[in-house]
């Protein structure tokens, strides 16, 4: 799998994978599960790629050698969060700080779970459009009555990604900014493996 690097330009829209959790509810690496023969964050990393947005970084933590070794030669970067077991916002932030260093020209920067296998190429294209034509700081995807991840944030508003801590997450970001948010119908985004119960219910449809 081959990331084009000539999109890395001015107008690229860099991903960040939330990698790094230990999964305490599933009981095992959720990073790990297989979906189709193929592991969650691989696939993750695999629609990513596929978008040709911009580079592509996967943040890892509690499990960062076992996800190194299932992403092999998928052409994403990996940054390790030394403060993973934080909660999100510290794999957040590391992220984008990460990738708002490394590629400095970015002018967004998408969020992407592992978690939430609803989410294809044909989704996410339909998101980056909706950011590029509503001209929004901010565009998240809508279920379930809330705006979540996946979510684009444009590059005016990396400073506050970085700043997050503990738990909170995109979510909070999104929700503090919904006046200047455009949100995308995402039916299948409330649909999440975090449980044992929630992994058998889904691979059971």
């Amino acid at each position: 799998m081959q990331h084009d690097r000539q999109n890395d330009t001015r107008s690229a829209v860099g991903v960040v994978i939330l990698a790094a959790g230990a999964s305490r509810r599933m009981g095992r690496p959720k990073q790990m599960l297989v979906l189709d023969g193929e592991t969650l964050v691989r696939r993750t990393a695999r629609i990513a790629l596929s978008l040709a947005c911009g580079p592509v970084a996967v943040v890892t933590g509690a499990h960062a050698a076992t996800v190194a070794a299932t992403l092999g030669n998928c052409d994403v970067e990996q940054v390790f969060c030394d403060q993973w077991d934080e909660g999100m916002g510290a794999s957040l932030s590391t992220g984008v700080e990460w990738i708002s260093g490394r590629y400095p020209d970015l002018q967004a920067v998408l969020i992407l779970l592992i978690d939430q296998p609803g989410v294809d190429a044909t989704y996410l294209g339909a998101l980056l459009q909706l950011f590029k034509q509503s001209g929004m700081p901010v565009v998240a995807s809508a279920y379930e009555e809330t705006l979540g991840p996946p979510a684009v944030f444009s590059r005016e508003l990396f400073p506050e990604l970085v700043g997050l801590r503990g738990d909170s997450g995109a979510k909070k970001l999104i929700r503090s900014k919904q006046a200047q948010c455009a949100s995308l119908p995402f039916p299948a985004g409330g649909v999440d493996l975090d449980t044992p119960e929630d992994w058998g219910k889904y691979t059971f449809l």
